[in-house]
């Protein structure tokens, strides 16, 4: 997810997002999988919409309408192959160069302009795929992840299909083990703090069943909105009832602050405004399935746990 600024825009797309994680729920986390040779290709890819794709070659002209897989890509060494990408992309600094288009609202013509030989999306408004298999050009439709492990598995057949499998394994590695390192230091919490993680001023939340709310559980935090539905938005009375003892605010770009959630009507009572733990976090960090969500996590940990960092 990229970076918003509208928080009536942010509402849908979350909305979107959550409902497409729903719709793909069938009790396990679906990512496409990948088999090749001992060669490296052919490789052969089943998307997230059950296309079965084959590649005989490492693709040289990628365009990519989600963030967070651009990061994926620049980040085992791939980035060099993409020619364009979705409007909010922003990091690493020379994606952000990069000839920018609409992920949510794809323009087919503009696409087909970049004369790429895939194109990786995450959501599909109804018939890009199909569109882009007319014009003989590839697409995968990578569902967004589940679970931090989901984001790592994408990266890896990522690593397949563009030749740098290797690389990919040898960053998914890395990831974990500093992730084992922030773990280990919780060795003895039985039971983290209760948190609310805030995604818009809607109060739209992090989901059960998204990689973010996974962060929250490998870190033995208490995700408030484990019983709220999909999309994941709470009341405020619901939200107040919960008392979260944490608030992280992923919604700066939309002009939340501190200030302004611990003035919220009814929001004195809450734990983490009495107790100043209230954090405002980068939102493309927090929100993008992609490498950094290491990040978010090393972050979380020292929001959650001062004592132990």
């Amino acid at each position: 997810m990229g970076r918003w600024r509208v928080p009536l825009v942010l509402a849908a797309i979350l909305a979107a997002l959550m409902l497409m994680v729903a719709c793909n729920d069938n009790g396990s986390e679906k990512q496409p999988a990948a088999t090749q040779t001992t060669s490296g290709y052919p490789v052969s890819v089943t998307d997230a919409k059950g296309n079965r794709v084959t590649f005989d070659s490492a693709p040289q002209r990628i365009v990519v309408l989600s963030p967070g897989h651009v990061e994926t890509l620049f980040a085992i060494g791939a980035g060099s192959s993409i020619v364009g990408v979705d409007q909010n992309t922003d990091y690493p600094p020379e994606a952000a160069r990069l000839p920018k288009l609409s992920g949510f609202q794809p323009n087919l013509e503009a696409i087909a302009a970049s004369r790429p030989d895939l194109v990786i999306m995450f959501y599909d408004p109804g018939d890009l795929q199909t569109s882009l298999s007319r014009l003989n050009i590839k697409s995968l439709l990578l569902a967004t992840p589940k679970t931090v492990a989901g984001i790592f598995d994408q990266m890896e057949q990522l690593g397949q299909v563009t030749g740098h499998s290797r690389e990919a394994t040898d960053l998914r590695k890395r990831l974990e083990a500093r992730i084992q390192a922030v773990t280990a230091k919780l060795g003895t919490v039985q039971q983290g703090p209760r948190v609310y993680h805030e995604l818009d001023p809607g109060l739209f939340t992090a989901c059960p069943g998204d990689f973010i709310n996974d962060a929250y559980t490998i870190l033995k935090a208490q995700n408030i909105a484990k019983s709220a539905g999909v999309p994941c938005q709470l009341s405020q009375e619901a939200l107040i009832a919960a008392n979260p003892q944490v608030i992280v605010l992923a919604d700066e770009p939309a002009g939340v602050t501190v200030a302004s959630v611990k003035a919220r009507a009814g929001w004195a009572s809450i734990a983490a405004v009495q107790n100043n733990a209230v954090y405002v976090v980068d939102a493309d960090v927090f929100s993008r399935p992609g490498p950094r969500i290491v990040d978010a996590i090393e972050q979380l940990g020292k929001l959650l746990y001062p004592e132990k960092f």
